[in-house]
C-alpha cells in the first residue's frame, strides 16, 4: 500500500467516516473534535512513527493538511535520527545543530555573466510589410 493510501485508511479508522477514496483537497469536518484529533495523532504514531503536537493538530482540515503534516514529521524524525556529517542530512539541519560544516547554510547569490543588449525594435524591419517598389 502507498503512503497515501495508508494515511487515508487511517483516516478513515480514526475518524469513522469512509475516506479512502477522498481526493487531497477534501475536507474532515470530524478533525474539528479534540478526540478524534487525539485518536488520530496516535493512529498515526503507531502506523509511522511519529508525534504529532497537539498545535499541529489543530491546524488539520483537509486530507491533504493530514498528508503534509506527517511527511513533514517523518521527515523530522528521519533528520533528527541520522548522525551529522551523513549526506541525508541537510546541510542547513546540520548549521541549526550548532555543528555546521564550513560553509553549510550559507547563501550565496552570484549574478549572471552579461550578455549583449537586444537589439531594439527600432533597428528591426516592421513585421509584415514589404518595401514598395518603384
Amino acid at each position: 500500500m502507498h503512503f497515501g493510501a495508508v494515511v487515508r485508511d487511517v483516516l478513515s479508522a480514526s475518524c469513522g467516516a469512509d475516506l479512502r477514496e477522498a481526493s487531497a483537497g477534501t475536507e474532515v469536518p470530524e478533525l474539528r473534535s479534540r478526540h478524534t484529533q487525539r485518536v488520530l495523532a496516535a493512529n498515526l504514531a503507531h502506523a509511522f512513527g511519529v508525534t504529532i503536537p497537539d498545535h499541529d493538530l489543530d491546524r488539520l482540515v483537509t486530507v491533504r493538511d493530514v498528508l503534509q503534516c506527517v511527511r513533514l514529521h517523518r521527515w523530522v524524525a528521519r533528520v533528527e535520527r541520522a548522525p551529522l556529517g551523513d549526506p541525508a542530512v541537510p546541510t542547513a539541519t546540520a548549521a541549526a545543530a550548532g555543528n555546521a560544516v564550513p560553509g553549510a547554510g550559507t547563501l550565496r547569490i552570484r549574478r549572471r555573466a552579461s550578455s549583449p543588449p537586444l537589439p531594439s525594435a527600432a533597428d528591426q524591419p516592421p513585421v509584415g510589410r514589404r518595401e514598395d517598389r518603384r
